[in-house]
């Protein structure tokens, strides 16, 4: 297992870029189909590059304390909410990590009462 918050770091700068889905589907196969260490900071770079950063862009949002303390702090604020795994749903403030199809029926239809 590799540690993920660079991997999240990146990933909020995505979202404002209209491609942190694919940058999303990218890591993931990089990590479970290719073998590659998402935890390194040159190897995301790379990745990165194919989803709308520059190398220079990627590398500098990757050493930025700030954004580090950022990422954490958003992560920290998640965990916080309950969040554990990926995917994690939040349906009317029920939050499940995964589950049945059943398990997820059962919280929408609490979450509409």
């Amino acid at each position: 297992d590799y540690r993920t918050v660079h991997a999240h770091m990146l990933l909020r700068h995505a979202r404002n870029r209209g491609t942190r889905h694919d940058l999303s589907m990218a890591l993931m196969d990089a990590n479970f189909h290719a073998g590659r260490n998402i935890s390194d900071k040159d190897v995301l770079a790379e990745i990165a590059t194919r989803h709308g950063f520059t190398i220079e862009e990627a590398q500098a949002i990757l050493a930025d304390p700030a954004e580090l303390a950022e990422t954490e702090r958003q992560i920290a604020a998640s965990r916080a909410r309950g969040v554990r795994s990926v995917p994690t749903f939040d349906i009317g403030g029920i939050v499940m990590g995964g589950g049945s199809e059943n398990e997820i029926a059962a919280a929408i239809e609490k979450a509409r009462r």
